[in-house]
């Protein structure tokens, strides 16, 4: 699944005019700040959005993919740094030929007078959203026309690039969603199931329960690489060790293997990755203090029945050699080609070439960024979204697999 994380911030938004008059309505940004309990989580019917950010983004070739923008508003939070929050949901599907580098929505232009790429908010908004956390966002497109989206648990299909949407209700909260050779899967948690849909256009199914932990706070998945795999961690943080469920049959059956993050070393997983060959990876968490925490980084190539540790960081006072992340934040992984691994947290972005063992920035002299989802369509071409910081925010990409900067 592709996750985008978004921070708090510094300026309020508010929703300027009623449009009685004829005029839009927009969203502006004011003096003083104020708190963020005052960002609406849905945006006024015709309001203008000027300023976004993608909430999800599918990549579908090396030069097009399709995405959801979030209006991009600040909000004053005691407790962060300023950033931009993501109360107000993903309201528009864009799309990019030219590999990230700017993105357009079909049949919707910027009004007079606002920022370039600013785009008005539809008079009824057809995308579904749950009640779940508006971010993440998921995709799973078939054509640039074509595909899933899932926001706040909510999934809802397209086949007109967004213009209209049609609600699939699976029975409970979707919370991961993939396509896997030609098939799109399902997560939905509640009564944990896994679901699978033939074909782009065509009904989902439900396949089996899934077995997880008691009372799961925690739920890490993966879907694939092959339409037939899927592999589950839950755990009820701090109070159970984690529940790893595996399927190699497309959820016929399930078999409980092998967690690498349970005690007494570790509390729970922090993230899980697979890679196209099979190759399984955890990212486990420790004891945490003052955002740092210890850490582990665990490989499988029999699908969780046994577990080599790479890399281990135990000590906070005395950080590892290997390099391994010591953020205890928002995680993402990814496993493009064997023996190389991705990690982003909220303020950095690692990568790994020997399996695990050694890690390093991706960008020399990079510090302060977070990166909230990663998207690799081989071992080549790989894109990752960066949050604030001294450039700015926005897509980073790769078409060698090794060196990474705008798209």
């Amino acid at each position: 699944m592709r996750l985008l994380a978004a921070p708090a911030v510094l300026l309020a938004i508010f929703a300027a005019g009623s449009g009685r008059d004829g005029t839009v309505p927009r969203l502006a940004l004011v003096h003083p700040p104020g708190p963020c309990a005052r960002v609406p989580a849905r945006l006024p019917t015709g309001a203008a959005v000027e300023g976004s950010v993608l909430a999800g983004f599918d990549f579908l070739s090396p030069s097009v993919g399709v995405g959801l923008t979030a209006a991009k508003v600040y909000c004053e939070d005691a407790t962060a740094a300023p950033q931009p929050t993501g109360r107000a949901l993903p309201v528009r599907l864009v799309e990019t030929t030219d590999a990230g580098r700017h993105w357009e929505v079909e049949g919707a232009g910027s009004l007079p007078g606002s920022r370039p790429g600013a785009w008005p908010v539809p008079p009824a908004q057809p995308l579904q959203i749950g009640t779940g956390a508006p971010m993440p966002a998921a995709l799973a497109f078939s054509s640039r026309r074509t595909g899933w989206a899932e926001v706040g648990g909510e999934l809802s299909f397209t086949h007109d690039g967004g213009g209209s949407w049609q609600v699939a209700r699976l029975g409970g909260p979707v919370v991961s969603l993939a396509e896997a050779g030609g098939e799109a899967l399902a997560v939905t948690s509640g009564k944990w199931q896994l679901w699978r849909l033939a074909s782009v256009a065509g009904r989902w199914r439900a396949v089996s329960k899934i077995p997880v932990a008691p009372r799961p706070t925690e739920a890490f998945i993966t879907l694939g690489p092959a339409p037939s795999d899927a592999v589950v961690a839950t755990s009820h943080y701090g109070d159970a060790p984690p529940l790893v469920s595996e399927t190699s049959n497309g959820g016929q059956t399930w078999q409980t293997v092998r967690d690498p993050c349970g005690p007494p070393h570790w509390l729970t997983a922090n993230a899980l990755t697979e890679s196209a060959t099979g190759t399984m990876a955890a990212f486990c968490l420790g004891g945490a203090a003052a955002g740092s925490a210890t850490h582990g980084f665990y490989v499988s190539h029999n699908r969780g029945r046994t577990w080599s540790l790479r890399a281990a960081d135990t000590d906070l006072a005395r950080p590892d050699p290997s390099g391994l992340p010591r953020q205890d934040t928002f995680v993402v992984m990814a496993a493009p080609a064997p023996g190389r691994f991705y990690i982003g947290t909220e303020n950095t972005f690692f990568v790994s070439a020997d399996g695990g063992r050694r890690w390093r920035r991706v960008l020399e002299g990079y510090n302060g960024y977070g990166v909230s989802a990663m998207d690799f369509l081989s071992p080549r071409y790989g894109w990752a979204f960066l949050g604030d910081g001294p450039l700015g925010s926005g897509l980073i990409a790769t078409s060698d697999g090794l060196r990474w900067g705008l798209p």
